[in-house]
């Protein structure tokens, strides 16, 4: 297994770390879609976060 574990403050280019911006309504309509795992990769993040996502 391997794990990836990245300090966006600190990349100079990046200027902090991304962040999804959907409509009202996406996340409690399809946010479950995003928390599906692709082959061996699993999703983490805010966007997939159970409660209080986003």
């Amino acid at each position: 297994a391997h794990y990836v574990d990245q300090d966006w403050i600190a990349e100079p280019l990046s200027a902090g770390c991304y962040v999804g911006v959907m409509p009202p309504g996406v996340m409690t309509t399809v946010g479950r879609v995003l928390r599906e795992p692709c082959g061996h990769i699993h999703w983490a993040g805010t966007e997939t976060a159970t409660t209080w996502n986003g």
